[in-house]
């Protein structure tokens, strides 16, 4: 499960680096216009940009959990 991946270690890096794939997921999810999930995406970006608490981590996950759901049976 994705639930089970921890997220990142803080240094300045990794937090670019996963900022990056964000980023990348980001424009992906709007392409598809989830607002939603874009905005918790968003949010994860942001926190990992401005090395905050990473608060937005739960809400990324589940993002990312719906959308394998969804592909999973294709």
């Amino acid at each position: 499960s994705v639930m089970d991946y921890s997220p990142p270690d803080n240094s300045e890096k990794k937090l670019q680096e996963s900022a990056a794939l964000v980023h990348k997921l980001k424009h992906k999810i709007s392409i598809f216009g989830l607002k939603k999930a874009y905005e918790a995406t968003a949010e994860f970006e942001s926190d990992l940009k401005n090395h905050e608490d990473l608060t937005g981590y739960e809400s990324f996950v589940k993002v990312i959990e719906s959308m394998l759901d969804f592909l999973r049976p294709l």
